[in-house]
């Protein structure tokens, strides 16, 4: 076991080498060097290889790993049998962390010991619609309830998309991400997966206002790049997975659980259809189709409650077009809400 409490692990595959030195420059410069680095090269060419081979750090123990290309989750889970903290945090190798990030977490770990930490994320181009955390929120045993439901409800929606969404910007307990790791076969929402098979492992979560992460949304990224024009079924994967967890939750959570897949279906098309201007309405149509065949989708338009305080009224509107099985009505309005720069479902 290493004398270090965290681990960063970083996977790599071809990232532009500017982003890929800010990204360690974040690293190498934070005020707390105690703490372990390890970077996983996943099958890059050969000058990403030749940069991570050169690297020379004093005073931070850095591990460098070259393996052939299996993808984003396969490389996760093969740098975590390097993992001997007790806690590890994840970064993309186009972003970077405050450089005050180990250090503010240490402090955090002698106070709470908590099973999970989040902080806030700053996004550049910056994301004027998502709210920061605000102040400390800290779950334990004495309100366990809370930490399970947090995945749908604890938070106000805006605050919940930081625990929700991706693994950058938080600090897990090592133990439990080796129990549960990530789905090889699911490649775009595998960290919200992961996130959510967390949560309901974890039996303490702190939130923290402090800025962690800075997330630089690339046009060259591949969930960025590649959503736009993927067919559904390779985002598929992702939805079996979620809709299989779905079952095991308690009846309590039924509606707050289909609000959020709602969200999810409103977060596909927005990115997948809606802001996809390259392609007709037809062929976008048939992937909103497709989509909403889903058997979680189906079970949202035919069982969640419509017109409460858990969903917002357009959503109400957009349960009744879909019920009445008018799909292109509901793409038109996607469209139209996104053309007019006034889509605030991000997730």
């Amino acid at each position: 076991m290493s004398k270090n409490r965290i681990t960063i692990l970083i996977p790599i595959y071809n990232t532009p080498i500017n982003d890929l030195e800010r990204c360690f420059a974040s690293m190498f410069n934070q005020t707390c060097k105690s703490f372990n680095i390890i970077a996983i090269d996943d099958g890059s060419d050969e000058y990403i290889k030749l940069y991570l081979d050169s690297i020379k750090v004093d005073n931070i123990k850095l591990r460098v790993f070259h393996k052939n290309n299996t993808g984003l989750p396969d490389t996760k889970d093969y740098g975590m049998d390097f993992v001997d903290t007790e806690y590890v945090g994840f970064c993309d190798s186009d972003d970077s962390y405050n450089v005050d990030f180990i250090e503010k977490c240490i402090n955090y770990i002698d106070k709470y010991n908590s099973d999970l930490i989040c902080g806030n994320i700053t996004y550049i181009p910056s994301w004027s619609t998502q709210l920061p955390i605000d102040k400390e929120y800290y779950f334990d045993d004495n309100n366990i309830k809370e930490v399970n439901k947090s995945m749908f409800e604890f938070l106000p929606r805006e605050l919940s998309f930081n625990v929700n969404v991706g693994t950058w910007g938080k600090l897990y307990k090592t133990d439990i991400v080796k129990k549960i790791l990530f789905d090889k076969d699911v490649t775009f929402g595998e960290d919200q997966l992961f996130n959510r098979k967390y949560l309901r492992r974890a039996k303490s979560i702190l939130l923290v206002p402090d800025f962690f992460y800075i997330y630089y949304q690339n046009e060259y990224a591949m969930t960025r790049k590649l959503l736009k024009e993927i067919p559904f079924v390779k985002y598929k994967p992702f939805w079996d997975r979620m809709y299989e967890l779905d079952k095991d939750e308690p009846v309590s959570l039924k509606q707050n659980i289909r609000v959020f897949n709602l969200r999810l279906l409103n977060g596909y098309v927005n990115r997948a259809c809606a802001s996809n201007f390259n392609i007709g309405v037809l062929d976008s149509l048939k992937k909103v189709n497709e989509a909403i065949n889903h058997p979680m989708i189906q079970d949202v338009i035919e069982n969640i409650k419509i017109f409460n305080n858990t969903i917002s009224l357009l959503n109400s509107i957009n349960i009744i077009i879909l019920r009445l099985k008018l799909n292109i009505i509901y793409l038109l309005e996607k469209r139209l809400i996104y053309r007019l720069h006034l889509n605030k479902d991000k997730i």
